[in-house]
């Protein structure tokens, strides 16, 4: 038998580990970015004008509106029997009284806050864009741990069957125990992981977006992966569930329902732009979401998709549509806080913030390519449907990309429950091991 070895090797190129991100910015206005919430007849939300306002949904008129520091653009209100929780993108994280609207403490975090808090046994927790998750005292604002990610933090965290989850601009979706603040385990994607409400969980299974382009459905027991859904663009909506079926949007302009099971698209429909931020409202047999950028509010039939009607603001709408007595209620960047009837999309009221400018909204997406030796940062452009090379490195963080989906955790426990100790070579740092100086940029503020 011969053998022959002259053989023709062929080139072929490796593909690098791709990490997609995204950075945004809103300056000050009379914007309404973020959902509400509903209580007793009365609507509460945040404002670009750095005010958070408590609206009657039946007449639309004023109860009482708070100023507080910062801008109040991504971070949806969180009520917890007669109060209010709700941070800014000044870092201020506010209690507030419901019937009064004055404030009870205020918590000062280093970096922007976004999305919703979650309140549960005494503990309010929230996350910032300083890269950490705060546990707090919820009578007295007073930090009681907090954990720090390998970058930004802009999601909701939630606690389910005694475990908090949440996801980061790290990619990672993460497991804590609530009490201590102790990783369990950790989900890797390839892009940052944020949303704004509590996630749906059915069957041990917790649904959740990335900028990577993909849905995932992840075990809450294990973190391993049950399903992806490939998606063209990204997105950071939070999803629904109804009976069999999922739904959420996407920056592709597309509007999804899935299978729940398998992850399989069942219907999509088509909007005028992108689709972010909003958290779909089901209502019998209509489902309801705002069109983003198009600046239309959408409302489809849930088991087709088809359009029942649809109504125009004057700006964009990133805002959750609320549900009170027949009718939806959500605010625009027109700087209107809009009331419509729900079968028919005829507008009942509309509300003004106290500004009437309009704020600006930028979003830069970023493809983060890892070479041996240095990044290269790939600018995208939210518009249009190519890249930009810049020719500057950057860090990934302590994570890197050695393995695109990782769920063992990186760290070795030296005590599972330490509360005077570094936990996780310094990745979650109690209170009583931070330094002076950060102990009073994060000392809570009561108010008399």
């Amino acid at each position: 038998m011969e053998f022959d070895f002259n053989t023709n090797l062929v080139d072929f190129e490796v593909e690098k580990p791709k990490f997609h991100t995204v950075n945004w910015n809103v300056t000050a206005g009379g914007s309404i970015s973020a959902g509400g919430l509903i209580k007793d007849g009365v609507v509460y939300f945040g404002a670009c004008d750095e005010r958070v306002y408590a609206v009657d949904c039946n007449t639309g008129k004023s109860i009482w509106t708070f100023k507080g520091r910062g801008l109040f653009v991504e971070a949806r209100p969180c009520i917890h029997e007669d109060h209010l929780y709700i941070g800014s993108h000044g870092g201020h994280f506010y209690k507030i009284d419901i019937q009064t609207g004055n404030p009870v403490w205020e918590f000062k975090a280093t970096d922007r806050i976004t999305g919703a808090s979650f309140v549960h046994d005494g503990v309010v927790y929230f996350s910032s864009f300083d890269n950490y998750v705060y546990a707090l005292n919820e009578k007295t604002g007073t930090e009681l741990w907090r954990f720090k990610t390998g970058g930004w933090n802009g999601s909701c965290p939630q606690i389910h069957e005694g475990v908090l989850y949440f996801g980061s601009g790290d990619g990672n979706f993460y497991a804590l125990n609530p009490k201590s603040g102790t990783e369990i385990w950790r989900f890797k994607t390839g892009g940052a992981v944020f949303y704004y409400k509590p996630l749906p969980i059915y069957n041990n299974v917790i649904f959740f977006p990335s900028t990577d382009h993909n849905f995932y459905a992840i075990n809450t027991k294990t973190g391993k992966e049950v399903w992806r859904f490939k998606m063209g663009a990204r997105t950071e909506t939070t999803p629904v569930i109804d009976d069999v079926l999922i739904y959420f949007g996407s920056h592709d302009h597309y509007f999804y329902a899935l299978n729940i099971l398998t992850g399989k698209e069942v219907w999509r429909f088509e909007a005028g732009g992108r689709i972010g931020d909003q958290k779909a409202l089901i209502v019998n047999d209509s489902i309801y979401f705002g069109g983003s950028d198009d600046g239309f509010i959408y409302c489809l039939n849930k088991e087709n998709g088809q359009l029942i009607w649809k109504f125009r603001t004057g700006g964009d709408i990133w805002s959750d549509a609320l549900y009170h007595e027949e009718t939806i209620i959500f605010g625009s960047f027109d700087c209107y806080l809009y009331s419509l009837d729900a079968k028919t999309g005829q507008e009942i009221w509309r509300f003004e913030t106290a500004n009437r400018k309009m704020s600006n909204l930028t979003i830069s997406e970023e493809v983060v390519i890892k070479n041996e030796e240095t990044e290269q940062v790939l600018n995208v452009d939210a518009e249009e449907p190519h890249y930009k090379i810049k020719n500057e490195d950057i860090l990934l963080g302590e994570y890197g990309t050695k393995s695109e989906y990782v769920t063992k955790s990186e760290y070795t426990h030296k005590s599972e429950y330490t509360t005077d100790m570094v936990i996780f070579n310094g990745v979650m740092e109690w209170i009583s091991t931070l330094k002076d100086s950060e102990i009073s940029m994060s000392r809570a503020r009561i108010w008399k």
